[in-house]
């Protein structure tokens, strides 16, 4: 695999003349010219900031974790039917998934919100669907 410079990668020379490279949206993650990865000691040589990307790369790695546990968690109520019909009418349904999030439903089962959304948020839109319209 090569490096794709078109699409957001950092460079930077290391003293043997190797070239360094870190994608910007995957930061602490240093490759050489044939998109293997090379030590941190050699990208902090080339001149990268390697204290600062660790640190982004620690946080993309905690929230990623956090964002399966919550996925595995919703997936998980869905599996043991908590969920439960919050307000129902006009043709639609406020779904709750538990961790204070929902769904929007319409007749049909389909989802009128692209991923779940508070339960606030979810019972603000089943109001604006559900609200008839004036003359």
């Amino acid at each position: 695999m090569a490096i794709d410079l078109d699409s957001g990668v950092m460079l930077k020379r290391h003293t043997s003349g190797m070239y360094v490279y870190m994608y910007f949206d995957n930061p602490g993650v240093y490759l050489n010219g044939f998109g293997k990865e090379v030590p941190e000691a050699i990208a902090e040589e080339a001149g990268f900031n390697t204290k600062l990307y660790a640190k982004e790369k620690l946080k993309r790695e905690r929230m990623a974790e956090a964002m399966s546990a919550i996925e595995m968690e919703l997936e998980l109520a869905k599996e043991q039917g908590t969920e439960k019909v919050l307000v129902e009418g006009g043709g639609y349904k406020v779904i709750g998934l538990g961790l204070g999030t929902a769904n929007v439903l319409d007749e049909d089962g389909n989802q009128m919100n692209a991923q779940p959304i508070p339960v606030e948020m979810a019972k603000a839109l089943f109001k604006k669907l559900t609200k008839p319209e004036k003359e």
